[in-house]
């Protein structure tokens, strides 16, 4: 995610070869998650085309309990936004429940900002919450038992053990709003946030959209592959 949005990078016929070094990379994350990273880079927008591949020879440090909490990810459709807004309060203290983890382990990442504004109300009637918003640059604090809200893009660095997507399906995963914009940058730029929001997680990534919009074609890739579980909100909440 370090390559700026819309920018095609360098190829290896751009410069002269003078040495070529190729590592084996030890991922933060479970195997499942990683692997959901590996196919969403692998999606169609060439995310890492001009660079080393970091997952060609990755590794994860999970201990074996470590790897008895982990599982696929899923995608939860729900049938609309009321629906899937309540769900994540579900999320949330089942994976507090299942993984015996605090609120400051947890972020809910929103791919649109009504979701975001109608979240937040939802959230902060029984939780407490940190806003982590660059216009005010505010950042996780450790100790303090705050669930994260954010956009994606506000992520970079940061780490949690359950990351829970919200708003991720067709028209709002790519955002089909804006005609002015080129379809293929705006392809690339959702597959850039998917991977950046997917790769903060440690155990658990959660993916929320509806049935009226549709399964993002974002995600097409990865639910073919079985890196992403898809499943309907009536079979949990």
């Amino acid at each position: 995610y370090s390559q700026a949005i819309g920018d095609r990078g360098y190829s290896k016929d751009t410069y002269p070869a003078i040495f070529s070094q190729e590592y084996g990379l030890v991922f933060r994350n479970s195997r499942q998650i990683a692997e959901l990273c590996a196919s969403i880079t692998a999606s169609g927008a060439t995310l890492f085309n001009a660079f080393i591949n970091p997952y060609k020879y990755w590794q994860t440090s999970f201990t074996a309990k470590e790897e008895e909490k982990c599982d696929i990810p899923i995608l939860y459709m729900f049938e609309n936004d009321q629906n899937m807004l309540q769900g994540i309060l579900i999320e949330v203290q089942n994976s507090m429940t299942a993984y015996q983890i605090q609120e400051n382990e947890i972020a809910v990442v929103f791919f649109s900002e009504d979701l975001l504004i109608a979240g937040m109300q939802i959230l902060q009637e029984k939780y407490n919450c940190n806003y982590i918003n660059a216009r005010y640059n505010v950042r996780k604090e450790q100790g303090k038992r705050e669930i994260t809200i954010t956009y994606p893009e506000y992520l970079n660095g940061l780490e949690y053990s359950v990351v829970i997507l919200v708003g991720v399906d067709e028209g709002r995963v790519p955002d089909k709003s804006s005609n002015d914009i080129n379809m293929n940058f705006i392809k690339f730029s959702a597959l850039n946030k998917l991977y950046l929001a997917c790769s903060r997680a440690k155990y658990r990534v959660t993916i929320m959209g509806t049935n009226g919009r549709g399964i993002s074609s974002c995600l097409s890739y990865s639910i073919e592959h079985g890196t992403l579980s898809v499943k309907q909100s009536r079979s949990r909440f």
